[in-house]
């Protein structure tokens, strides 16, 4: 099974208060898994309902 690593931030900026989601992923380079990665990364975008970013290696 396909193991990934994730982390989201949430930058709030003080004066405007605009928020935004930063999410960093590790995933390694197999499809096995992967489908519980983006799943995550849908939960995340969807379920905070701001702005996302995602960067990393996936």
């Amino acid at each position: 099974m396909g193991r990934f690593l994730s982390l989201s931030v949430l930058f709030e900026e003080r004066e405007s208060q605009w928020k935004w989601i930063c999410s960093v992923v590790y995933d390694p380079n197999e499809d096995t898994g992967r489908l519980g990665l983006w799943e995550e990364l849908n939960q995340v975008k969807y379920g905070w309902g701001l702005p996302s970013r995602v960067l990393g290696d996936f």
